[in-house]
């Protein structure tokens, strides 16, 4: 006689996708697309393409955590594009940013390039939600872990937290997505970035797996693991942080369905999370004014004693007013593709000089040992476009859609991201008849990867690597796993344990 040490797996919640909303998605931003590139620059339009590629990007937000089976990359790449610059875009201009002469502040570029800018990107992200809903392969998939899965994700979850607590003791995983040593040298750490690429994919599958968790010291073993990575993600950047939180929720609601969201449970848990966001977002940014008192190269210890410091005397530091500014102005990422868009209109695209050099960047020297002289030559993506666009180097807010448009103009500005999508949906297609704990690491990290907005291409293509790496770990427990459950001795153990459990359950019914 046999038992499972985890309770036998609970029946995945019915979740029902109604493309007719995707669609109406599609038409408003197609529509608002047009209407803005058609124009001459005027205010009003640029308020009506950022309102509605914000309605667009929240509402696609809202369904990819609702609604499981809306995600897919598309899907998700279309969300994070319309976060970043919808969005992102919103946020500035309400905040006083309208006007041609305030918009000199955020951005050299004049309204009307700004306004095809953001004609693009509702374009762009009108064609990736068209292509979610042609895609049904799914990311996430439709039944819950067996109990040997559990137990894959749960020694997962302690590995990784081990790891995590090792790499920022030895400098290899630090602030601000630092993943080298804390003296500052150049290189980057292996350890740091898989488990700066796979952290929230971790935390993602953990809460998928154990939804419905009865056991209490179970919960509180992955509760205590799981605020270790927490604590990793925070001091690695508020919107690494800010995607963490939104994984986490995905993996909730698809495992426990929304039919009973608006609880008492369900509603402090989100006030717990908006909270929680408020303050991680207040704090990081006091360490970065802390940051800047200390010199070069502080440690973490350092950057965590003088962001509370800062907290501390908030009025004397001037807190609230820097991060007040900051929120208000970073967000204006459109400005970069406006401004290439200004610039490029006399130069020529570099012909795919950026992607060479993002590809190199991701390849293992083992693969390409001559990538050095590509990557010498180039450096960063802004070193190449911007010399051919008549712009001096500065570090910009990439995207694919800057890097196609240097590469290609506007054949490369739509056709990039959509490439982006379409590795990925290729990579979760490759991976989809792996055993269910492999499949939802890769999904979470899919959905973590193309949150980041802000990436030059290589990033994306080394999360696709780091990817299969935690996958094939993932695998390797599960295959050992299922090697010792085999063993006699094992087996053995478990019958006792499972006839201990029968006569104290019959000894209780014979009490009662």
């Amino acid at each position: 006689m046999t038992q499972a040490s985890h309770p036998a797996p609970v029946a995945m919640p019915s979740h029902a996708s109604n493309d007719s909303v995707v669609h109406l998605m599609v038409v408003a931003c197609f529509t608002a697309g047009a209407i803005q590139l058609m124009s001459s620059g005027q205010s009003w339009v640029l308020w009506l393409s950022v309102t509605t590629l914000t309605i667009v990007a929240f509402g696609s937000l809202i369904r990819l955590m609702a609604v499981p089976t809306y995600a897919t990359s598309w899907a998700v790449y279309a969300t994070s594009l319309g976060l970043g610059y919808g969005f992102g875009a919103f946020n500035t201009m309400l905040r006083g940013y309208t006007e041609p002469k305030n918009l000199l502040q955020v951005t050299y570029a004049d309204i009307q390039h700004v306004g095809m800018a953001e004609g693009a990107a509702l374009l762009i992200v009108a064609l990736l939600l068209l292509a979610s809903t042609l895609d049904r392969k799914k990311l996430l998939p439709t039944t819950l872990y067996n109990p040997v899965e559990r137990r894959a994700a749960l020694i997962i979850l302690a590995m990784s937290a081990v790891s995590v607590v090792a790499a920022i003791a030895t400098g290899n995983l630090g602030y601000a997505g630092g993943q080298g040593s804390e003296e500052g040298s150049g290189r980057v750490s292996v350890i740091g970035s898989l488990l700066a690429s796979t952290m929230t994919a971790t935390l993602g599958s953990t809460v998928f797996a154990f939804a419905h968790e009865k056991d209490k010291r179970t919960r509180l073993i992955i509760f205590g693991l799981s605020i270790i990575l927490l604590g990793a993600l925070m001091i690695q950047g508020r919107r690494i942080f800010l995607y963490a939180m939104v994984v986490s929720m995905m993996g909730f609601f698809a495992a426990r369905g929304t039919k009973n969201f608006f609880t008492r449970k369900t509603v402090i848990i989100l006030l717990i999370v908006a909270s929680t966001l408020a303050v991680t977002s207040r704090f990081y940014f006091a360490m970065r004014l802390a940051g800047y008192k200390l010199g070069p190269n502080p440690t973490l210890v350092e950057l965590l004693e003088g962001g509370m410091d800062v907290v501390l005397n908030a009025e004397s530091e001037g807190l609230d007013d820097a991060n007040a500014e900051n929120q208000a102005t970073r967000t204006f990422i459109i400005a970069y593709l406006a401004e290439l868009l200004q610039a490029g209109e006399k130069h020529q695209a570099v012909g795919g000089d950026l992607l060479v050099l993002n590809v190199a960047s991701a390849v293992p020297t083992v693969i390409w040992p001559g990538k050095w002289k590509v990557m010498g030559n180039g450096g960063s993506e802004e070193n190449i476009c911007h010399p051919a666009f008549g712009l001096p180097p500065w570090d910009a807010a990439n995207t694919t859609l800057t890097a196609g448009l240097c590469d290609f103009w506007w054949p490369g500005l739509v056709l990039y991201p959509l490439m982006v999508a379409a590795l990925y949906a290729l990579v979760n297609r490759l991976f989809r008849f792996t055993p269910l704990v492999v499949r939802t690491l890769v999904c979470f990290a899919t959905v973590e990867n193309l949150f980041m907005v802000e990436n030059a291409m290589n990033a994306y293509l080394v999360g696709i690597r780091n990817i299969t790496t935690l996958a094939a770990f993932a695998w390797g427990v599960i295959l050992a796993l299922q090697f010792l459950d085999k063993l006699p001795l094992v087996q053995h153990h478990r019958e006792q344990k499972a006839l201990r459990q029968q006569r104290l359950a019959e000894l209780r019914k014979g009490v009662t």
